[in-house]
Order: C-alpha cells, then sequence, then structure tokens
C-alpha cells in the first residue's frame, strides 16, 4: 500500500476476510474503513496504525473482544460492531475514545452497560446496543435514549446482582463430602472465589475434604519483581487425595491489564510449585483441572514473550501492544541468541494516581516501555544496530488546562540495567518519529520507552520513569478506606478497599450507594470523614483495631488487598460499659499495614523511593484513623439479634417442616426448581445439598427458607407452594397440605387467590 497514500475511502466488505496484511502506516490520509461482513476473528492488529480513521465498520463478523490498541485510532468519530460476539469486557476499551459520535454494538453478547458510560463518550450523539442479553430493566432504558441510560447507570448500584459483597462470606474452611455413587456432576462453592466440580465416579470411595482459605500461609510461593498474589493460599485436607477422574478448579478472573498474565500454581508440600495450565471459559472464569487436591494458589506475571535470534534476524513483534516490534538485521549477532521480551502498559489512571501527591501538576504521557531480557538485569549486545519501534506518548498531556503541544518535548529514555533507574538519554539517541511511531536504533538493548514532557520538567523525566516502574514493579494501588455503619445497628460495622481511577471519584460514590441499600451508610456528625486514602500493595494485608473504650467482638480483623476483588470485611464493637449509652459515644478504627506479599523482595532502600507510600510509617503507628459513632440510647449487645418472627412467619415454617417430612428424597429437587427462581435454583439446591448431605427434611427446609427470604410478609404462601408442587407432579402432597391447612386455605381463597 506504499503507492495509496492519498487513499481516504477503503471498502472490504463482504470478501471473506480473515486477517490483514500490508503496511497500514503509509495510509496517512485514510479517514473512512469498511470490513463489514468478512470473517474476522480477532480485531485486526495493523488497523491502530491508522490514526486519522474517522469512521470504521466491523459488522457482521466473529470477533470476541476489542484490544486495548483501538485507543490509538484517537480520531475515531464512528464505529459499527454490530453483529458480532462482543462481551462487556470489550466495552470497556470503547470507554476511553474522547470523540465517538455513533457507535453501534448491536448484536453482540453483551450482558451490561459498564457504569462508567455515565461520564466517558462526551460527544456521543448515537448509540445502539439493542439484541444484546441485557437486564429488563436496563433493555427498557436503552430505548429511551442516551441521558436515559446515564441516568440510570449513576443511579444503579455498582454491579449488584453479580457483585460478591452483597453476599454473605464463605467461612475460612469448607467441608465437601465426594461419593463413589454419585451419578452427575457436583460442584462446591469453597473459600477465596474458588469453585470445585467434580464428575461422577471421581472418588473409589466415599471421602470428606475440608477446603481453607488460608490468606498469609508461609508457603506461599516466593514471588519476583512485578509478580503478585491474586487468590489466599487453597488447601484441601486431607493433603493429597488423587481423584479416579479430573476435576475442575475454576475461580472468576480478576481484572488484569493486557501487559500480565495470570498463572495457577500448585503444590504438594508447600515447598515445590509448579504452574498448571489454564483454560479460560465463557463465564469469564479460569478453569484448571486437576487429579489430585492439594495446594492451589493463583498469582499474575508479566506478559513475557520469548525468541531465539540467530544470523538471519528477522522483525519480533509483541501480543501486548501490536505497535511494539524490533528490526533485527541479518548478521547482528554470530550466535544464537535467547531474547525475553516484556512490553509494560501505561494506563493513564494509575500515571494520575502516581503523580497525584506532587507539589505541583506534572503534566506527561508516557509511551510503553520495552524489556528485553528484565530478569537478567544486564543489557543484551547485538553486533549492528537494531531498531526497536515503540509508538508515540499518547497526547493525554493536552488534556490538562494551560497545557500546549509546544511547550512539550519528547524524551528517549532507558534503563540501563533493567533495575528501574532511568535516564535521559535523548541527546545521545540515534531516532526518528514516522507515522506516530518512535524509530530507536541501538545496539546495546535492556529497557527503553519515549515520554512527553512540559519543557520545565525534562529534567526530572527520568525520575517520572523511575516513580512509574516503582508502582509496577511493587503492585502499588492507591485506595480509600472506607467506613460504614448499619443504619438498624450501629455497631455494625463495614470496611471495604475501593481503588482509585485516576480523579474518579464514581466508584466510591457508587460504592456507597450500593453499600447504603443494603442498611450501611456513613455516619454524619460533625464532618467526620468516613473514607481516607492510602497506598497499598497487592497482596498485602490491611489489619484494624480499636480503640480503648470499646471492645471487637469478631474474631476477623484484617483483610488481604488484590486488584480489582472485593476487599470489604465486617466488625462488631460495642462499648466496655454494656450499660445504657446517655450520650454519643465517639471510637476510632485504626488501621495497620503488613507487608506479607513485597517485604521479602524489596530492598529497604527500594521500598522508600517513591513518597508517600505505606512503609516510611512505623509499624507501630497506624497509617489511618477512621471514627464511628454510637449514638446514646444504644443498648445490649453489639451481636446482630435474631427478629422475632410474625404470626405469618411461624405458621409459614410450620407449612415448611410439614412439607419437608412429606417430600422424598427423588422428589424434592423438582419441586425447589420449580418453587425457585431459575438463576438461583440450582445454586440454592447445591448449597443445601452440600451442608446438610444426610439429613434429606433439613435439606427441604432450608431450601423453603430460601425462598421465604423473596417473598413479603404477605399471608399468601399456601397457593405459590401448591402451584409448585403440582408443576412438580405431586397432586398427593397438594391434597394434603390443603386438607392439613385447609382455614389458610380458605382466607387465600376468599381473597381471590387460586389454590390449585
Amino acid at each position: 500500500m506504499v503507492n495509496l497514500a492519498n487513499l481516504k475511502k477503503l471498502y472490504l466488505a463482504n470478501n471473506k476476510l480473515e486477517d490483514l496484511t500490508g503496511d497500514f502506516a503509509n495510509l496517512i490520509n485514510l479517514t473512512e474503513l469498511s470490513l463489514d461482513n468478512n470473517k474476522f476473528r480477532q480485531f485486526p492488529a495493523d488497523l491502530t496504525q491508522v490514526r486519522g480513521l474517522n469512521v470504521l465498520t466491523l459488522g457482521s463478523n466473529k470477533l470476541k473482544e476489542i484490544p486495548k490498541d483501538i485507543i490509538y485510532l484517537s480520531q475515531l468519530e464512528e464505529l459499527n460492531l454490530q453483529n458480532n460476539k462482543l462481551k462487556t469486557a470489550s466495552f470497556h476499551q470503547i470507554l476511553r475514545m474522547k470523540k465517538i459520535r455513533k457507535l453501534d454494538l448491536s448484536s453482540n453478547a453483551m450482558k451490561d452497560i459498564p457504569g462508567l458510560f455515565c461520564v466517558t463518550l462526551p460527544k456521543l450523539e448515537e448509540f445502539d446496543i439493542s439484541n444484546n442479553p441485557l437486564p429488563v430493566p436496563l433493555m427498557k432504558v436503552c430505548r429511551s435514549g442516551i441521558p436515559a441510560i446515564r441516568a440510570y447507570l449513576l443511579d444503579r448500584p455498582d454491579d449488584a446482582e453479580d457483585d460478591p459483597f452483597f453476599h454473605d462470606d464463605l467461612e475460612d474452611s469448607r467441608n465437601i463430602y465426594l461419593f463413589p455413587s454419585s451419578k452427575e456432576s457436583k460442584s462446591y462453592r469453597i473459600p477465596s472465589g474458588f469453585r470445585l466440580e467434580t464428575p461422577p465416579g471421581a472418588v473409589k470411595k466415599r471421602r470428606k475434604l475440608v477446603a481453607t482459605c488460608n490468606p498469609n500461609d508461609p508457603r506461599r510461593p516466593t514471588l519476583k519483581d512485578y509478580e503478585f498474589f491474586q487468590s489466599d493460599l487453597l488447601e484441601f485436607s486431607p493433603l493429597g487425595v488423587v481423584l479416579s477422574k479430573p476435576a475442575s478448579l475454576l475461580r472468576k478472573c480478576p481484572s488484569i491489564d493486557s501487559d500480565r498474565v495470570l498463572v495457577a500454581m500448585t503444590s504438594d508440600d508447600g515447598r515445590t510449585w509448579r504452574e498448571l495450565p489454564i483454560i479460560y471459559t465463557e463465564d469469564d472464569e479460569m478453569e484448571v483441572q486437576v487429579t489430585k487436591l492439594a495446594m492451589f494458589i493463583v498469582v499474575s506475571k508479566p506478559r513475557q514473550q520469548q525468541f531465539t535470534v540467530d544470523a538471519s534476524g528477522g522483525i519480533l513483534s509483541t501480543e501486548t501492544n501490536s505497535g511494539v516490534t524490533i528490526d533485527i538485521p541479518q548478521h547482528a549477532t554470530r550466535h544464537d541468541a535467547s531474547l525475553n521480551l516484556e512490553v509494560h502498559l501505561q494506563d493513564p489512571d494509575m500515571i494520575e494516581n502516581v503523580f497525584e501527591d506532587s507539589d505541583e501538576p506534572i503534566h506527561a504521557s508516557f509511551s510503553p516501555m520495552v524489556y528485553v531480557n528484565r530478569e537478567e538485569k544486564s543489557s543484551l549486545h547485538f553486533d549492528k544496530p537494531v531498531t526497536v519501534n515503540i509508538p508515540l506518548p499518547r497526547d493525554e498531556i493536552m488534556r490538562f488546562p494551560g497545557s500546549m503541544f509546544d511547550d512539550t518535548e519528547l524524551c528517549i529514555v532507558r534503563d540501563e540495567g533493567n533495575n528501574g533507574d532511568w535516564q535521559d538519554i535523548t541527546e545521545n539517541a540515534i531516532f526518528n518519529v514516522v507515522n506516530g511511531v518512535v524509530r530507536l536504533v541501538r545496539q546495546n538493548f535492556s529497557g527503553h520507552s519515549a515520554a512527553r514532557v512540559r519543557r520545565k520538567d525534562r529534567g526530572n523525566v527520568g525520575g517520572f520513569c523511575k516513580a512509574i516502574s516503582h508502582y509496577k514493579k511493587t503492585g502499588l494501588h492507591k485506595v480509600n478506606i472506607l467506613l460504614l455503619q448499619h443504619k438498624d445497628d450501629c455497631r455494625k460495622l463495614l470496611f471495604d478497599l475501593v481503588q482509585h481511577k485516576g480523579s474518579h471519584k464514581l466508584p466510591l460514590y457508587r460504592r456507597i450507594k450500593a453499600y447504603k441499600e443494603k442498611g450501611y451508610e456513613p455516619f454524619y456528625k460533625d464532618d467526620m470523614p468516613y473514607s481516607a486514602d492510602i497506598k497499598i500493595r497487592s497482596g498485602d494485608t490491611i489489619v484494624n483495631e480499636i480503640n480503648g473504650k470499646f471492645t471487637m467482638t469478631n474474631k476477623k480483623n484484617s483483610k488481604v488487598f488484590y486488584p480489582d476483588q472485593q476487599n470489604h470485611w465486617f466488625a462488631y464493637v460495642e462499648p466496655k460499659s454494656q450499660e445504657n449509652v446517655n450520650s454519643d459515644l465517639t471510637g476510632f478504627v485504626s488501621f495497620y499495614l503488613e507487608n506479607t506479599a513485597s517485604s521479602e523482595k524489596q530492598s529497604t532502600q527500594e521500598r522508600s523511593d517513591l513518597e508517600n507510600t505505606p512503609e516510611q510509617k512505623s509499624e507501630s503507628n497506624p497509617i489511618e484513623e477512621l471514627p464511628f459513632v454510637i449514638p446514646k440510647g444504644t443498648t445490649g449487645s453489639s451481636r446482630p439479634t435474631t427478629a422475632k418472627l410474625s404470626d405469618t412467619q411461624r405458621e409459614r415454617r410450620k407449612c415448611f417442616q410439614y412439607l419437608s417430612g412429606k417430600i422424598m428424597s427423588h422428589e424434592w429437587k423438582w419441586f425447589a426448581r420449580e418453587l425457585l427462581d431459575d438463576d438461583e435454583a440450582e445454586n440454592i439446591i447445591d448449597q443445601v445439598e452440600h451442608d446438610h448431605p444426610r439429613d434429606k427434611k433439613e435439606r427441604i427446609y432450608q431450601m423453603l427458607l430460601q425462598w421465604e427470604k423473596t417473598v413479603d410478609d404477605s399471608y399468601i404462601y399456601i397457593s405459590d407452594l401448591t402451584q409448585a408442587l403440582e408443576r412438580a407432579k405431586l397432586p398427593w402432597v397438594v391434597a394434603e397440605v390443603k386438607q392439613r391447612f385447609h382455614e389458610r386455605v380458605k382466607e387465600e381463597c376468599r381473597d381471590g387467590v387460586n389454590v390449585p
């Protein structure tokens, strides 16, 4: 396409294309591209080179995801992705495209609209997301236009239906019973977000196992720089039970950056760890096949690609960022050279967090950091000059008030020994800029990147890159500690660690709103703070203590922080004096940090390089304190008391007990499926079956109690139960229930309720 530099519109629809090849960077005047009705399974990576594209249509293909690199199409105004297989995760990649006016995502597999839609895409005028499996309320709102969608998302709880913090936490251990006579697959929900699925005949004899979650177990594997824990250590005991057939261990995939990969690890003794191959399911779960139940843990590592370079040379490209390539000429090396390539992306939100505490605003943008043989802590030498191509820094700097492009400079930086010591080498570097790419010529390779900064900050560009790589290397995150109290029992406290998304406070506000709907809210008095900003590393433990006026009655007083996962926990407090509180009592929760994840691998000097990190504080002093208030008149224990049952509830429980004795073992599951919602039925059946494997009556009773939570305290319940029994083909039980509770049947019939 060398001779097509003046081409403005290109139509390649209906050509059965599966991939695009060619130097698209030369199409500098291309503004409109149509690729509809082809056979693309992946977003064509070379398209990100066409920086001036205004209109892109990729409808009626087989795309399953959109890469982060789409952000480089910064001039895109119209994007058509209808009739593909895109899921909600792909929507997040589009939210940073500030010039989009028309967006068509109809006929895909999206189950939701991200909450940040309400504060992004400022120029969006036309939006179509019809024919997606959206929840019914959201689907109705989408018909009313963009303002209605944004208002709905702003008021909606933060992923309330799927968010684990809206459900009771599992204990740290869980009993599992495996039977050789089982004729169907079983699913067990176990601690730390894991789920075990066993096939029929997984064991040859009856087994009782205990799955235990150990957050800070010293047997966890030792991690290197840039490696972080993504789960607690899961241990099955007795350790090392061998299965007759492979079982599946699943866990919801945490949200990680595209320059990182998840790794599942297992060990039989806690000393030797090995990696397991991961399968990713359509439900956004990671799955590993296991034949031995031992210790398991999930970690994340930088995405690393290995190459062998010989005298023939070649072009090396990365999966992380299609714009990063290394051109190696022939005879650049005399012997075969092993090359490990890593590309570390710079998220704008993270960069904003890095510099948020600076005395003066720092306006800068950064290219990906490209590392060669990072773990060897040395440079790789070639006999001939080699060219590394790095995308120009994004023009994020232009969004800052008062920042003019003419006031900035492009800098080339290098990490000489791959140890985070970045230096400005612009004056001595051989480079040029072609079509949005920095072409840097080097013979010694280690870590390289580019940055655009204001002229007055030129002398600090090495320090800026050092701070960013420190953030990446240590897994540092900026979060809000949130403290809320239950409105009905103010002694029940809730803590949460809410991650910062740059300067956006929306995640915090939406989390508070979600908790308010569950009865938790800030205690507003004298402008007391209910949240505080801290910095914490992935895998670190935060511990809470209560001051001397109060005692804490629960055993758990700590939480291990994992990014992009639920990080909440509870505390029950009460005044040491059990008498009536005659005036408001103010207490304080002190938070301490235990660096269990990273203290072994970071020297004291490295841990103090970045200002305001938690390690600067003494271990004897809290990193933050937040107040809570016990209002006057509060009495009794802080433990939640069992609510007194109403007359209707007592009568309903008698009916539950009666049904538990009448329904047979082989009938109760059919009845449960007819009575419960489709989405919850199997989960509740599995749960009560696991909790009460031998007691049929208790299984049915507990299932009915779960159903009771979905109905109000009205007197109508016989009709619902008898209709479910009819659908489950249990008419004889219906007859006995009507006879036993005939007075209740009469009352419901008098009010026009149909009782079979």
